[in-house]
């Protein structure tokens, strides 16, 4: 007897299934595309490779000209900012603060994680000294921008010592920002003293440093700055703080601590727990090992790697 023949309907709905199966396969195999919110860079993952990983591990492919973009990129002298790999998204600091500091006009900008760190602080700053004179006299800077503050300074013995050259300044980034003191129609410099070394003291908490300290002066190349903040995330901001590391030193140790060895291991103020590990871009020819089901995001160090920070724990 020959075997009953599908209706249409039941030819259909197998080949639907078919094809859900099909699509499913071929989802489960493709390079899914992730976004990193902190440098705006789109890297691809993929879920195996021919290096066996730990557990709980994947490889994200990533291109080796990402080592230049990430909140934890080391801007100075002898690493300048590579304009043509970074395509940040700024934002207007006039209309984006709150009501707890001032911004010199409607021309400051800044990255939105610096906007809502300097938010947090000056609030709890004007919560404990009820003070809110401090002004916020700059934040991104172009290269044209730079170019022209520098040649200024070149005027006046004491300009070149403050003003960063063309390409070495943090202000590229987004990431950094100005203080200074406004009163009575005034404007005076920002010292980080009396009242104001809550902001000095505290800006940890919110992943800012005092990026150029005196007592770092030989390191950065700058002279002190305590006017000048910068972001880079609440477990860096914490670590460098705790250990009296300026952003040169801390880059510098985290290449002790690569995936293969022991991570780097952070409980923050707010009781957030990270692991932090260094690729250096030569051994990411296969990609990156990153968790598969914490979060974290991944910066370049504007030199040889990449730094990942990963969640562990949120309190």
């Amino acid at each position: 007897m020959a075997p009953p023949q599908k209706t249409k309907k039941q030819k259909k709905t197998d080949n639907i299934i078919i094809a859900a199966l099909l699509l499913l396969i071929v989802f489960s195999f493709q390079l899914i595309l992730l976004i990193s919110s902190d440098s705006n860079t789109f890297l691809l993952s993929s879920p195996s490779s021919s290096q066996k990983l730990p557990d709980g591990y994947l490889y994200m492919s990533c291109s080796p000209s990402e080592i230049y973009c990430g909140e934890l990129i080391l801007i100075n002298a002898q690493h300048h900012y590579n304009f043509e790999q970074n395509n940040i998204s700024l934002f207007n600091m006039y209309e984006h603060k709150n009501k707890y500091y001032m911004v010199k006009d409607k021309n400051v900008s800044a990255s939105a994680r610096l906007i809502e760190a300097l938010n947090q602080l000056m609030e709890d700053f004007y919560n404990a000294a009820q003070i809110k004179d401090v002004i916020a006299t700059s934040g991104y800077r172009s290269l044209e921008k730079q170019q022209e503050l520098y040649e200024n300074s070149q005027k006046s013995e004491s300009g070149p010592y403050w003003t960063a050259a063309p390409g070495a300044s943090e202000h590229h980034s987004g990431l950094a920002v100005d203080l200074g003191i406004y009163r009575d129609e005034a404007s005076y410099p920002f010292d980080g003293e009396g009242q104001y070394s809550y902001i000095i003291s505290n800006a940890y908490q919110y992943g800012l440093i005092a990026r150029y300290e005196e007592a770092k002066s030989n390191i950065t190349g700058v002279y002190a700055e305590p006017w000048h903040l910068r972001y880079v995330g609440p477990a860096h901001a914490q670590y460098m703080f705790e250990n009296n590391l300026c952003l040169e030193e801390y880059i510098e140790l985290l290449k002790n601590y690569t995936f293969e060895k022991e991570h780097l291991k952070i409980k923050t103020y707010s009781g957030d727990q990270y692991e932090i590990y260094y690729m250096p871009v030569q051994a990411c020819s296969q990609g990156l090992p990153v968790p598969s089901g914490m979060p974290f995001t991944v910066s370049g160090n504007n030199i040889d790697g990449f730094i990942i920070t990963v969640k562990t724990f949120s309190a």
